[in-house]
């Protein structure tokens, strides 16, 4: 969990998705929803925009964290982010 995390934040000061830079929190629900399976969304309260929902990290078995990992691992060498494998000052 703080290997994942650690890269999340890494992605947040290092990379662009789409053009957009993204939070820790929404690297975490990218990758979370590259490796789930379902997916639940809904509109949002003020209808402007939907919402996933069932993507939380916190419950994630070890086999799907680790595929999480190896997705933002992936993901950063084809889009030539560096990243290094640590799991400090990105708590």
């Amino acid at each position: 969990s703080r290997l994942f995390w650690s890269l999340c934040g890494q992605l947040s000061s290092k990379a662009k998705y789409h053009g957009y830079t993204l939070s820790k929190d929404d690297w975490r629900t990218l990758m979370v929803s590259g490796i789930k399976k379902e997916m639940r969304i809904v509109p949002s309260l003020n209808n402007d925009g939907i919402v996933a929902l069932d993507r939380s990290s916190a419950n994630l078995t070890v086999a799907e964290m680790a595929a999480c990992i190896e997705l933002i691992e992936a993901w950063a060498a084809t889009n030539g982010v560096e990243l290094v494998r640590t799991m400090e000052g990105y708590e």
